[in-house]
């Protein structure tokens, strides 16, 4: 429990949480660029999409397993989920 062990743990809560909000984000623009494309640029969009919602569901999975360890979530700020919803990469 090494202070840089502390500092490393907190700044990951947040690093993942900042992450997941920025892909979510990202989705939810990709999402109103593929209902004006057309063909092949839809079809590419789509690809894309598929990929950020998976790195979505990664960043969730993280963090969720972080925060369910006794020894990580006492290093989580108050101020951040206790979880993700993973619902939130659809």
């Amino acid at each position: 429990m090494g202070t840089d062990n502390i500092i490393a743990n907190y700044e990951m809560f947040y690093d993942v949480n900042a992450g997941h909000d920025r892909r979510v984000a990202d989705i939810a623009g990709h999402k109103a660029a593929i209902a004006t494309a057309t063909g092949d640029e839809k079809n590419r969009l789509n690809v894309e999409l598929l990929g950020m919602q998976q790195t979505c569901r990664d960043l969730v999975t993280r963090y969720n397993a972080e925060s369910a360890k006794i020894n990580k979530n006492l290093f989580k700020a108050n101020n951040l989920p206790s979880e993700l919803d993973l619902n939130s990469c659809n």
